[in-house]
């Protein structure tokens, strides 16, 4: 059971505590470069939320040695890359897979390795385990006490014990790590996300034996991309490379390539699409109003998608017999938020070329719906790629209020496929 150490809020956006904290720890992260797999435990876990394992946590953490022994099956068959997939995320699936794709079409040897995966990934692909560790590293103490010189309201006893059972975990991912890519030997390692354990610990294991390393970009950038650590990143195009040129990083450290995912998408054209969504979501073929969910991450969005879902309540309300709503869910979202609302339908994937409106309330929705020309408002709090809020450059609007969408569902989208955009938003 996991307890809170409550401190009065910080009332600054979460990007910029986040860009804050990395200026704060960074001579801890320069000299322990280990606790770079710990980087979003120590923001989000120990710094916002302060919470700390209570004394069953204790206790797993003695037996989870006893009980989780599996390391990864090594082979022993060398490949020239190595490609880590992590999580069950659709985003990182589809951009990853396509890349290994290309790589055998090429004739490049390429070892798949996920990471708690989805169970369907092709064969062959490496199953990575590594067994547990009940005992703190040696550097975990030293790493602790420069960390908290830099960011001293993490030193709290129960913060600190909370650290050493999450390095005790980290280390034995390294030292699997180290097997792996032993065992593998690759030129290159390829991840699509290093705020995940697994592809942080990744690029430093690939950096300490001096393999090279590119991340490629499963969404829209910001403040948590930093710092990449791989040795190049690759972008979707000019936008992200200013993104992340205006965060540090050099313009030789980016490499624009496009995105396996996006590029692939094209209007289906006839009604075979929008008859596929309707059937799916048990809708009548009418005005179909899609709203793009980022409700996964209440620390980030705060309570915009409980207020978005109202607001779609009372607009499906007042056009039931007009308007079909859905939801398309965030990859990570389960869809509790809104399941009990009985005129809505419910979509994981796959809505956005089929609606005559879609508003969301994440910029990476933007470039997932602007190749089909849906008009895009933004609902809630979204940040643009410039840094300023997305509804400031006019290219889509900020919703405001409840009643803008039903004035929008009644009037129709407000912008067609060929009026221009801001040079970011295009």
């Amino acid at each position: 059971m996991l307890k809170s150490r409550a401190r009065p809020a910080s009332a600054a956006p979460l990007d910029e505590r986040y860009l804050q904290f990395h200026a704060n720890s960074s001579a801890a992260f320069t000299a322990f470069p280990q606790l770079e797999g710990l980087r979003r435990f120590l923001f989000i876990h120990l710094l916002v939320h302060r919470r700390v394992d209570g004394w069953t946590e204790h206790a797993k953490r003695w037996l989870r040695p006893l009980l989780r022994r599996a390391h990864t099956r090594l082979t022993g068959r060398p490949a020239d890359v190595l490609v880590w997939l992590e999580t069950r995320r659709e985003v990182l699936r589809e951009a990853l897979l396509p890349v290994r794709q290309e790589l055998a079409a090429r004739e490049i040897s390429t070892e798949l390795a996920w990471y708690e995966g989805p169970a369907d990934l092709p064969s062959p692909a490496r199953v990575f385990a590594f067994p547990a560790r009940a005992r703190a590293p040696q550097w975990a103490r030293g790493a602790w006490e420069v960390l908290c010189d830099g960011e001293v309201t993490l030193r709290d006893r129960a913060l600190e014990r909370s650290f050493y059972h999450a390095a005790a975990m980290v280390q034995g991912l390294y030292d699997e790590l180290a097997r792996l890519l032993e065992s593998v030997a690759p030129k290159v390692v390829l991840c699509a996300a290093t705020q995940p354990i697994g592809g942080a610990a990744l690029m430093v294991a690939a950096r300490q034996r001096g393999i090279h390393s590119l991340l490629l970009q499963h969404g829209m950038p910001g403040p948590d991309f930093i710092p990449i650590l791989a040795d190049a990143m690759l972008v979707w195009g000019p936008s992200s490379e200013e993104i992340m040129m205006s965060l540090g990083l050099a313009r030789d450290e980016i490499l624009v390539v496009g995105s396996p995912r996006h590029d692939t998408m094209r209007p289906a054209g006839g009604s075979r699409a929008r008859a596929a969504l309707l059937q799916a979501v048990e809708r009548p073929d009418r005005p179909t109003f899609v709203f793009c969910s980022n409700g996964h991450d209440p620390t980030r969005t705060g309570n915009a998608a409980v207020e978005c879902a109202g607001w779609l309540e009372r607009t499906a309300g007042q056009y039931a017999d007009g308007l079909n709503i859905v939801v398309r869910l965030h990859p990570n979202e389960d869809g509790a938020l809104y399941r009990e609302c009985r005129n809505w339908g419910l979509r994981w994937r796959g809505a956005t070329g089929s609606a005559h409106c879609v508003p969301r309330s994440c910029m990476t929705h933007w470039c997932m719906a602007r190749p089909y020309g849906n008009s895009m408002p933004t609902t809630g709090r979204c940040w643009s790629t410039t840094g300023r809020p997305a509804s400031r450059c006019g290219c889509h609007p900020r919703t405001t209020s409840a009643s803008w969408y039903a004035t929008r569902s009644r009037v129709g989208p407000r912008r067609g496929p060929t009026q221009p955009l801001c040079h970011v938003c295009s």
